[in-house]
Formats: C-alpha cells, structure tokens, sequence
C-alpha cells in the first residue's frame, strides 16, 4: 500500500477516488492495515477462495451517503453515492459470469435516478474481457465472446457509457477500465506501467473539475462550443425526436433517392 500511497500523495491533482482490484484481501486482513490517511475504505473481499477482491477508497473531503458492497465466488463490486454531486464512483473487479452483479449495480444507478436526472456514473475496474472490442471513437463496443462480454456490452449501451481507457493495461488488451456516462467531464486519462503492484499496468483518470477543491484553471480545456463532448444528451427531448422521425414517409424518400441515383 506503500505505493499507493506515494501516487496520491504526489499526485499533480486532488485525488478523489482511488479503486484498487484483485486485492487479495479477507477478513484476516483489517482496514487499518491497507488505509490511505485522508480517505474512507470500502471493500468486497472474496471469502469463499482465494484472490479477487475489489476496493473503493474515497476522499473524507467528500460525504458519501450510500454505499453498495457485493461479491460472490468470481466477482466483486464496490459502489458509493455521492448525493451532493449526484455522482456513483464504482470498483470492480470480474472473473466469472456477472450478470448478477451488473443487475445490482443497475438497481444502485435506478435508485438514484428520476425522470429528470441520472447521476454521473464512473466506473473503474478489472473485466478481464479481451473479447469486448472498445470503439473509442464512438463510444460504442464489439462483441466478441462469452455471456459476460455481451451482459458488459447490453449494460454499456443501457447506460450510454463511454470507456476512455485507450492504452493496454496488461499485455496487448486492455482489460482495466474507466466507464463513464460523462466523458466531457474527463480532462485525460493515462495508462503507466509498474512492478510494483501487478501485471497489469496502473490507469488514472483526471477530472476537469474537482469534487475536493478547485483546480488551477489554466490547466482546464473546456471543450469546443458544438464539438461531440460539448454534447448533454440527458437533456435531449427523445419523444420529441421520435416523434418528428415517425411523421416522415421513409418508403417515399427511399424512392426518391433508388431513382435519382439513377440520372447522371
């Protein structure tokens, strides 16, 4: 924990979260032992075989007031709520079949929304799922694979999340994640490798604004007026949009367009 512990001490930014996977740890292993002084640990430890594991360590500069802590046999899940930024911060870590937990992260997220408003969503984690083809350009995926990678990619999509991890975290793959439903609100993030910890490589992921304390404002691109991370789409009127598409004769056009391709 050493290291960790250097990486937020001498971080450029205010750390406001730092999520840690494949823990090892169990109930032999206590809180005070794997603390970072100025933050809260939330934890899922595998109980039932060794490894695994996945843990949130939150800034006490932020009030968390809710909290979801599963795991079973392959998978474990860290998620807090955070009500006065309307924001979920999440950990996890996948080896197994999830689909359980992604239905409990699902209900977590629906139980914070309204008809009005869906809580900022970051998740950062290890899926281990190298047949999940992140087209990072769009924000869309590939599916390639196992019952896993399909459940990841259906909830991404439900979600609108975007993966903005664009490096290898171990090997050729990357198979260590920041998922977010705000990109806009990423200034960068970075893949570094290290010995010190694992095989896979550190991920960090920097904020344009902080949820601990301001941030020199130089450093702050706010993105391009009308460019695609200027974009809100919590605030789009779908009906509406649904509504305008319905009410165009689409066999007409298409008729239009078969002839028109046809006059040189």
């Amino acid at each position: 924990m050493r290291y960790v512990q250097d990486q937020v001490t001498h971080s450029d930014y205010p750390v406001l979260a730092v999520a840690l996977t494949e823990t090892w740890w169990d109930g032999r292993v206590t809180d005070a032992e794997v603390s970072i002084p100025g933050f809260s640990l939330y934890r899922s430890d595998r109980e039932s075989r060794r490894g695994g594991g996945s843990a949130l360590f939150v800034n006490d500069a932020v009030t968390v007031t809710d909290t979801l802590v599963w795991g079973d046999c392959y998978n474990n899940l860290t998620a807090v709520y955070v009500s006065a930024s309307h924001t979920i911060l999440t950990s996890i870590y996948r080896t197994g079949d999830f689909q359980g937990l992604l239905d409990r992260l699902q209900v977590f997220i629906d139980e914070k929304s309204s008809a009005n408003s869906v809580p900022d969503i970051h998740i950062m984690g290890d899926l281990n799922l190298p047949g999940l083809c992140w087209d990072l350009d769009e924000g869309e995926t590939g599916v390639v694979g196992d019952a896993s990678t399909i459940s990841m990619d259906n909830f991404v999509q439900l979600n609108f999340l975007t993966q903005t991890v664009v490096d290898p975290t171990r090997k050729s793959n990357i198979l260590d994640v920041i998922l977010t439903n705000r990109p806009e609100y990423f200034l960068y993030t970075e893949v570094e490798s290290t010995n010190v910890l694992s095989d896979h490589r550190m991920v960090s992921g920097v904020l344009r604004h902080s949820l601990v304390e301001s941030y020199d404002l130089d450093k702050i691109r706010e993105p391009t007026p009308w460019s695609f991370e200027s974009l809100s789409y919590f605030k789009t009127d779908f009906d509406s949009m649904k509504s305008a598409l319905s009410e165009i004769d689409w066999d007409c056009l298409y008729e239009k367009k078969k002839y028109s391709a046809l006059i040189p």
